[in-house]
């Protein structure tokens, strides 16, 4: 509605729409105006060109910011984008762990159309009970914890912003790979991607290496590795 006007001149009312389509609302399109005059009731519609609305596409992963550094505590801001606009993404997903997975790691996710953010339990197998971005509070598991008070999101246009203050637990050591997914509501999913690392915390001596893989090369149906 801030976008849209109305004007007047004469005998022409002019009606300007600031209209944004949801992604499942795809193909070519007709335009039509209809008119209902106070006097002589409704007019009947005409068509008056025609509009293609872009293919529906899926949700891309567009940003981690900051997408590296380290600290035990850091707010990260999860940017996604649909075609049919930030309102249609229904869903972003956030893990910082060493593979792609919410088993022993840290894993958010935020529900656009309940206003509410999660943090899956160790196993991987259950969201709990989910917290309003802005509500006092805490979503917690062994790897990490969020402070849902200062948890805000935003969107604008084709982009949604979803900004996480996450504290990293002390065993939660070494370089992490972060990675997002998003998905809208007709189902589209973006892919899983890593968007950055972060170190919550360093490792300390004493903890075991990698030292060599021998052979490091070759080729053949049959080896043995060490």
């Amino acid at each position: 509605p801030a976008a849209s006007s109305v004007s007047g001149s004469g005998s022409a009312l002019t009606v300007n729409l600031a209209l944004t389509f949801q992604g499942a609302f795809s193909g070519a399109k007709n335009l039509y105006i209809g008119l209902l005059d106070r006097a002589l009731g409704y007019t009947g519609s005409v068509q008056y060109g025609t509009w293609t609305v872009a293919t529906n596409q899926p949700p891309t992963n567009v940003s981690v910011t900051p997408s590296s550094g380290s600290g035990a505590t850091q707010t990260f801001a999860f940017k996604a984008s649909s075609p049919g606009g930030y309102s249609y993404i229904g869903q972003t997903l956030m893990l910082v762990n060493w593979y792609a997975t919410g088993i022993n790691g840290c894993y958010l996710y935020y529900n656009q159309p309940a206003n509410l953010l999660y943090v899956v339990n160790d196993a991987d197998t259950s969201w709990g009970t989910g917290i309003a971005p802005g509500t006092a509070g805490t979503l917690s598991n062994s790897w990490c914890s969020v402070n849902t008070g200062t948890v805000s999101v935003s969107g604008s246009g084709n982009n949604l912003i979803v900004n996480v203050p996450i504290t990293f637990a002390a065993a939660f050591v070494g370089q992490q790979p972060i990675f997002m997914q998003a998905i809208d509501d007709g189902g589209l999913a973006s892919n899983w991607q890593q968007m950055g690392t972060w170190t919550g915390h360093v490792a300390v001596p004493g903890l075991p290496s990698l030292t060599s893989l021998t052979p490091s090369a070759g080729s053949g149906m049959n080896q043995v590795f060490q």
